[in-house]
């Protein structure tokens, strides 16, 4: 009976010399061709050679394909961090006596009073939406669950998903007022996150700076926002106040001599753009008589 071997077994013994008599003797009579299986062998092994290099390589060009991936994304990431460090703040000032309409890089439409300045970064709107506000906006914003929009002044901090509200706070005033149209707000004073104050449409929240307390009620939002036409509307408001907002408005210096006039509340409204000072003045003079005259751009009130 004919044997059969197993070219790698035959090789691989017969190349390490463990070769027995029967075997050598069917070698010898050459029922099997060592030569051949040589043969055979060394070019099986180095095509399994071959391939083991080629899986190492492979595995060793996706090693290095993955090192770049990582190092890339690490790379920008470095650069993206390192950019937005770079960022500078964009400032819009309005000077007093003037008001002026922009458009955020979101889409949200914001009003700005005279005497305002508002600040907000170059990457407004990729990661957040925040911007700081000292003075009056009226501002409308564009929805977005994912990036809510948050304003903070010197006194309160608000945050809002989309909606319409008047926010003012100016340094020089003793309040800081947020009244709402559309929407919902949420809100709360700087130092007193713990008490936050949401509030719906047709209400506001007025901060008193020098009592701390909030007061939140109905107010007519639709008198609020006038300003942005340019009209002033002042609801038994204290002169001293009235009088912080005509010099905003008309760009002018005003001192009144008699602190006792400061008490004084007046309800009335005007239009900026069609009456002079002298007219709104005149009018205020006319109710409670109070005295006044010009020196240049400066205003004294006794």
């Amino acid at each position: 009976m004919e044997k059969k071997y197993d070219i790698d077994d035959i090789t691989s013994r017969y190349l390490s010399g463990e070769v027995d008599g029967t075997m050598q003797e069917d070698l010898y009579l050459g029922r099997f061709d060592t030569e051949k299986a040589y043969a055979s062998f060394r070019k099986r092994t180095k095509a399994a050679v071959w391939r083991h290099r080629l899986i190492i390589w492979t595995r060793a060009a996706a090693a290095c394909a993955a090192v770049a991936v990582i190092a890339g994304v690490l790379a920008f990431r470095w650069g993206q961090r390192r950019v937005t460090g770079t960022f500078t703040d964009i400032v819009v000032e309005v000077p007093a006596g003037s008001r002026t309409q922009m458009t955020l890089p979101d889409g949200s439409q914001v009003w700005l009073n005279a005497g305002s300045r508002m600040s907000y970064s170059q990457d407004f709107g990729v990661k957040e939406r925040r911007v700081r506000l000292s003075g009056e906006g009226y501002f409308e914003v564009v929805r977005d669950e994912d990036r809510p929009f948050s304003i903070t002044s010197q006194s309160l901090s608000v945050r809002v998903l989309g909606t319409k509200f008047d926010f003012r706070d100016y340094p020089e005033d003793g309040e800081a007022v947020v009244t709402l149209s559309e929407g919902s707000v949420s809100l709360h004073v700087l130092d007193r996150k713990q008490d936050e104050y949401v509030l719906k449409p047709g209400h506001s929240a007025t901060f008193e700076k020098v009592t701390g307390q909030v007061r939140v009620g109905m107010k007519d939002a639709a008198a609020a926002r006038q300003w942005t036409d340019g009209i002033l509307v002042f609801e038994d408001l204290a002169f001293g106040e009235i009088v912080r907002q005509l010099a905003r408005s008309y760009g002018a210096e005003i001192s009144v001599a008699d602190p006792v006039l400061d008490d004084l509340h007046f309800s009335a409204e005007f239009d900026v753009s069609g009456q002079t000072l002298a007219e709104v003045l005149e009018v205020l003079s006319g109710t409670h008589h109070i005295r006044y005259r010009f020196d240049g751009n400066r205003v004294e009130i006794y």
